[in-house]
């Protein structure tokens, strides 16, 4: 059984953010994420699932990116020049990842979506020139 886990919020000015958003998911499968490198053959497939809530959303591939400890770990970037043509609003993001030859299974932490806010360029307290500032 895959358990992955997903954690991040993050805010962005409206069409400042100053650089890319990676976004990482950890997962443990027994007898398979254990062994140090990328899985070969690529045995587990993950994906960014990602949109402006009461919106459709989008899936975007992950690649394989580290072993980390018995998980191996994924990522996702949404870029900069994608982060600053978003709409003030918040989106969720969350990701699923699966076993060759079985259905998605999607993320089992208790944690909720990771969350991404767009603030207005002209908020109050915003500082000029924007910023992409991640919370934890």
């Amino acid at each position: 059984m895959l358990r992955t886990k997903l954690s991040k919020e993050t805010e962005v000015t409206q069409a400042a953010a100053d650089r890319d958003l990676d976004i990482y998911v950890q997962v443990y499968e027994p007898g398979v994420t254990e062994a140090a490198g990328e899985p070969v053959p690529a045995s587990i497939s993950c994906s960014l699932h990602w949109g402006a809530y009461g919106s459709t959303w989008n899936d975007l591939p992950m690649t394989w990116n580290a072993q980390k400890g018995n998980n191996d770990e994924y990522r996702a970037t949404l870029s900069q020049s994608l982060l600053n043509t978003l709409a003030p609003g918040t989106y969720g993001f969350t990701t699923f990842c699966r076993r060759e030859g079985e259905n998605p299974l999607w993320r089992q932490d208790a944690g909720g979506d990771g969350l991404l806010t767009v603030l207005p360029a002209a908020a109050d307290g915003v500082p000029s020139g924007g910023r992409l500032k991640e919370i934890m």
